[in-house]
């Protein structure tokens, strides 16, 4: 999981922009405070062929937030293993 934060003028504190997660997953969901501030934008991307982390891992993530009101964008990517392809980094890229 990385965060995102927008430019801030010195002395004041940063607020998180987005998140954004390639090929993974929240381990212990339980973990996530009930009073956990959605970020603006959450972005989640996984390959269906990733034999590290599999593929429902992600989509249980994306429930998870989704249950809990966050606006979360996944894709999915037919055939992708554990990796980072061209795809992934332009729609990423938009995103950012």
């Amino acid at each position: 999981w990385t965060g995102v934060a927008p430019s801030f003028s010195r002395g004041a504190s940063p607020e998180l922009a987005g998140l954004f997660c390639l090929s993974g997953y929240i381990p212990q969901p339980h973990r996530v405070p009930l009073t956990a501030s959605p970020p603006p934008s959450v972005l989640l991307m996984h390959g269906d062929a990733d034999d590290v982390i599999p593929y429902d891992a992600g989509e249980m993530t994306v429930r998870f937030f989704r249950g809990r009101g966050w606006d979360v964008k996944f894709q999915g990517f037919g055939g992708l293993g554990h990796k980072v392809n061209r795809e992934e980094l332009t729609l990423l890229c938009r995103w950012l």
